[in-house]
């Protein structure tokens, strides 16, 4: 059976099997002579930035000197720096194998070991003490000492803007959450402000709504009542027997109001008498009207 070149060469295809290999065993695919080369150390790739005991004058100047040449742009959430040294370190690697050892303490599947390097500066596993990198200030600490343990960016593995697994360190986690922090608060105090800003408008609103509406209703209620009252009737001179108008037209105005008021009394008199009496009111006397 032909062996393809898409298949893995540690499948044996008669079998149909996998042949299983030590986790230690040394892997000579790489390598067409079989002898299996390690990994440039941190010191060889990068120097000694934050090695013990204090640099020399002539490593200070050195230092110096390439700060004023090319001055470090480190950015927490892009991590401009940590990319471009990591991908550099990177080239040195070829896809490992996965590990079942380090998948299990990184929290690593084998697929997603294969396509990215989980050992940037340690090629062992996670439980030795070698050295990592942290993306963003690109200092080296070691792997467990006082809580500063690599886990991955967002506890997933991966950030949009840095490269898959990117390890940090937990000062720039910690300042990076701040710095995250202090950007929803902004967020939240801006989109508070608009909602105060909307609810006032929308008071200011419903308040004129309601005084156009009483408005209108105290209108129409004084138009309402100013048709259900009677007309107003208007007493003229002429009309009134105490005007000066009806004592020159003749006569005492107290007699003119006197035969009035006799006139009055008796046509009431006259009128009662003339109504048809019954049997009801000849036995009661007559009837009192209600009014």
């Amino acid at each position: 059976m032909a062996r393809h070149s898409f298949q893995d060469p540690d499948r044996d295809v008669g079998r149909g099997s996998y042949r299983r290999r030590p986790v230690d065993a040394p892997d000579d695919d790489d390598d067409d002579d079989g002898m299996v080369r390690p990994p440039p150390s941190y010191d060889e790739l990068y120097g000694h930035p934050h090695g013990p005991g204090p640099a020399t004058p002539q490593e200070q100047q050195q230092q110096q000197q390439q700060q004023q040449q090319q001055p470090p742009s480190y950015d927490l959430l892009t991590a401009t720096n940590g990319v471009t040294t990591i991908s550099r370190h990177l080239a040195h690697y070829p896809a490992e194998k996965p590990n079942a050892h380090t998948a299990k303490e990184e929290g690593l599947t084998a697929r997603s070991t294969t396509s990215s390097c989980a050992h940037w500066v340690s090629r062992g596993c996670a439980l030795t003490s070698g050295p990592r990198v942290c993306c963003a200030c690109l200092d080296k600490r070691p792997v467990r000492a006082d809580g500063l343990y690599m886990r991955y960016a967002d506890g997933r593995g991966y950030t949009r803007s840095s490269p898959r697994w990117a390890h940090y360190c937990t000062g720039c986690k910690r300042a990076a959450a701040t710095e995250a922090a202090a950007a929803a608060t902004t967020a939240t105090a801006a989109t508070m402000a608009t909602r105060a800003t909307r609810a006032t408008r929308r008071q200011l609103r419903r308040k004129k709504k309601r005084e156009e509406k009483e408005a209108a209703e105290e209108e129409a209620r004084r138009e309402k009542t100013k048709k259900e009252q009677p007309p107003v009737r208007t007493v003229t001179t002429d009309d009134n027997p105490l005007s000066s108008s009806s004592r020159e037209k003749g006569g005492d105005n107290i007699n003119n109001v006197n035969n009035v008021n006799n006139a009055d009394s008796g046509g009431a008199a006259s009128a009662a008498a003339a109504r048809p009496t019954n049997w009801l009111e000849r036995l009661f006397g007559p009837r009192r009207r209600v009014h």
